[in-house]
């Protein structure tokens, strides 16, 4: 079990101090960002949810080959 541990701190520490991890990371920072303020909004105005999810899909039906039910 200590050795998974260790394994695993060891891969993260690797990650972290590559270049292109760090660029990933600042992506999902960004991601996770836009995804609470998409959440804080959807709480703030529960009106607006139904309609907007209405608008996207009608939106993505209009891809050709692509449909959402």
């Amino acid at each position: 079990m200590l050795q998974i541990f260790v394994r695993v701190t060891d891969t993260i520490r690797n990650i972290h101090t590559r270049e292109e991890a760090q660029d990933g990371f600042e992506y999902l920072l960004v991601v996770g960002g836009v995804s609470v303020a998409v959440v804080i909004a959807m709480v703030a105005a529960p009106g607006l949810a139904g309609p907007l999810v209405t608008a996207v899909k009608g939106a993505i039906n209009t891809i050709p080959g692509i449909t959402i039910a």
